[in-house]
């Protein structure tokens, strides 16, 4: 599964608000959205590969249940990665 995820903010020469919005130091809370955002990607993606490879969901309870135990399992990976 290749994907695509967001690992580094790169610096936009177009306006001066742009260019020195991306030079300050990231809050807790720019970090936190672009995890949240990569977790969701993660799990969508994996969602959208199961259906490729034929498994069926009878159900929009599996779709989700699917979704939110990826989430689960990858917030505890990032809890426990960043722990220390």
């Amino acid at each position: 599964m290749a994907l695509r995820i967001k690992g580094k903010w790169h610096r936009s020469r177009r306006s001066r608000k742009n260019s020195q919005g991306s030079a300050r130091p990231k809050t807790l809370s720019d970090l936190s959205s672009v995890i949240a955002f990569n977790i969701w990607k993660v799990s969508n993606a994996l969602f959208h590969n199961m259906g490729k490879e034929d498994f069926s969901f009878t159900n929009e309870t599996m779709v989700m249940g699917t979704i939110i135990e990826t989430i689960a399992f990858l917030s505890q990976v990032v809890d426990r990665t960043i722990y220390d």
